[in-house]
Order: C-alpha cells, then structure tokens, then sequence
C-alpha cells in the first residue's frame, strides 16, 4: 500500500516521499526550499534559473546554485532559448549538486517568451526538442520538462509537439495510447487531452479528497485531480503519463482507476 510517506523513483533517483515543492519563481529560495524539505517534502525544487545568466556568470543567478546538503533530492529547473547554453547550464546545475535537471516550457511571462524561452519554445517544435534533446545529452541525472498548452488561450502547441518523431515525444505517445486504450476496453471513458482525463462521478470536495487518498493507496505512479469540482457533482482525475513510465506503472494505475470507476461511477 502507497502512502504519502511512501518512497518513489524518477530514473535513478529515489524520493523519500510523495509530496513535492513545486519550482515558484521568487519563492523557492534555499532557505524555503530546506523547510519544505524539513516539514515532509520528498523533492523540493528550485525557481526558474536563466541558462543565459549562468552562461555569462552572472552573480545573481551563479547564487541560485547555492545549495544546502540537507536539500537533496533537489531539481533544479532551467530556461533558454540556445540548445548549447541549456546543455552548458544543465551541466553547472549538476555540478553544484542537483538531482533532476527540469527544463521550463511553461513560464508565460513576456520577458521570458520574448526571448524564445518558456511557453513560446512549444510554439517552435524543431526548438523545443533540440532544448531538451541538448540537456539530456549532456548530464546523466534525470530531466524533466514543466509545460502547459502553449502561449495563446486555446492554443494545442504541445499536442501539436507529440506528432514530432522523436524518441522521446514516441514513447510518451505510445505509453498515453496504451494507458487510453486499456481503460476504454475496461469500460471507463477517457477525453482526450495531453493528459487522459478521466471524470470520474463523487458528489463533493471532500469525497474528492478521499478518492485521491485511495488512489495513493492504490500504488498509482503519478497522478492527480483536477479541481474545483466540476459541474453535476464530477471530478476530473488527469492521468500524468510520461515517457519514463514503464508498461507495470501504467498497469497499476489502470487497475486502480478501473476499481475507483466501479466504485465511484464514470461522467459519460
């Protein structure tokens, strides 16, 4: 049985709990990243560091490497708009100590897009997969990517990225097809989406909570809940599927979302 406390892995890395401290820009300073870590954090992660202020050694952003031992694990996450400065940045953020190197394709921020960086780096496909493909070539610690739909409101860029024949890109599409296709012969519609999304039928916030706890319960690799609660008493359970998931991750949380559709019911 998982548990909150329960330890899980991303690659090698093994993390001593299921509650992670999300990467918030002018929040995830050292000394907050050290309490989450103090009060039940298993992975805490840094703010969005510049790969271009590492590159000209900038001392602002040379200080958001510092470091403390008692942070691991740590992801540090990085942002550019130049493969060869990302896989230069990856390359210092590892050398100071970080775990997982996680690439920000989501910060919406003009600054930030204007450059080519963030979201708008989902806007240019060809970019996105030479930034990340740079990176994973040039450490050996996990990376990981924070990303959302895209810049504009409606936008489809990163459904639009998973057509781009990558090795990557492939094995996510394979393994959100897989996970798809298992749980609509088990019965249980699935929306589309980057993510499957499930709707599952509770009446409440707090049945909602419950329901996630045995989901957790239910040993599933990485998933949560969409909230509010949407309407006519429905929760959407968004299933995060990765290209890291091996076929026996994705088979437990099938069966558990399977058990959690029977039990609950399941929005058509």
């Amino acid at each position: 049985m998982a548990h909150l406390s329960s330890p899980w892995h991303i690659g090698d890395v093994e993390i001593p709990s299921r509650i992670v401290l999300a990467p918030m820009a002018g929040v995830s300073v050292q000394a907050f990243r050290r309490q989450g870590r103090r009060f039940g954090a298993g992975l805490v992660c840094s703010e969005m560091v510049s790969s271009c202020g590492l590159s000209y050694g900038n001392e602002r952003t040379l200080g958001y490497l510092r470091i403390a031992r008692d942070e691991h694990p740590l992801a540090v996450q990085i942002f550019g708009s130049e493969p060869e400065r990302m896989a230069e940045a990856a390359q210092m953020v590892v050398a100071a100590g970080a775990d997982i190197v996680d690439i920000n394709f989501g910060c919406p921020v003009r600054k930030v897009t204007k450059t080519g960086a963030g979201a708008s780096a989902l806007e240019d496909h060809d970019l996105a997969c030479a930034l990340a493909g740079a990176v994973v070539d040039a450490v050996d610690v996990p990376v990981s990517v924070k990303m959302r739909r895209g810049v504009r409101n409606g936008s489809l860029a990163a459904l639009d990225l998973l057509e781009k024949d990558t090795s990557f890109v492939t094995r996510l599409r394979e393994n959100t097809r897989y996970f798809r296709a298992q749980l609509t012969q088990r019965g249980v519609n699935v929306r589309e989406g980057i993510h499957p999304i499930v709707p599952i039928l509770i009446g409440d916030t707090a049945k909602a909570m419950t329901m996630s706890a045995e989901l957790l319960d239910s040993g599933v690799y990485v998933s949560g809940f969409g909230y509010p609660v949407v309407p006519q008493g429905a929760a959407r359970l968004r299933c995060q599927i990765s290209a890291a998931h091996k076929r026996e991750h994705l088979d437990t949380a099938i069966e558990a979302i399977v058990g959690l559709a029977e039990k609950y019911g399941v929005v058509s």
